[in-house]
């Protein structure tokens, strides 16, 4: 239950620190996956 607290929290914050709690969640680039996501 405290999962939907913290994404009620970043939701309410902005959709910038919805996403950047989603890239820390889990742990890849949602918004650019060209500059950091692939690389080889």
């Amino acid at each position: 239950m405290d999962e939907d607290v913290a994404l009620a929290q970043a939701l309410a914050m902005s959709e910038v620190a919805y996403m950047q709690e989603l890239q820390l969640r889990f742990g890849c680039d949602i918004e650019d996956t060209n500059n950091n996501g692939r690389r080889a």
